[in-house]
């Protein structure tokens, strides 16, 4: 998921990984999805994904992507720093040196 450009998904936990990562995200909606009523993080998170509700709306996001116009990417680093901290691309090193440490 390290190397993936965007994330085009409907509810997963790949949702979250995806965009503690700051990488845009084409979120499908889905009959379930839309009767959902999510928590106030989750909202968040969706906030400032693209929401795609037909074929033609995904394939219009990732040409838009492509061409780096990426408009969500500002609101999407704000929503990561208040709901994850500062120091969020520290975290694999910090767990990595602890497993290191404990072996």
């Amino acid at each position: 998921m390290w190397a993936c450009d965007v994330l085009i998904t409907d509810f997963s936990t790949l949702l979250t990984e995806c965009f503690a990562m700051d990488k845009p995200i084409i979120f499908c909606t889905t009959p379930w999805s839309l009767k959902c009523n999510y928590i106030e993080s989750v909202k968040k998170i969706l906030s400032v994904c693209y929401v795609s509700h037909c074929v033609e709306d995904t394939i219009h996001y990732i040409e838009m992507i492509k061409t780096g116009n990426d408009y969500k990417k500002s609101k999407r680093k704000s929503i990561i720093k208040e709901l994850f901290g500062d120091k969020i691309q520290d975290i694999p090193k910090d767990i990595v040196d602890k497993i290191y440490k404990v072996l």
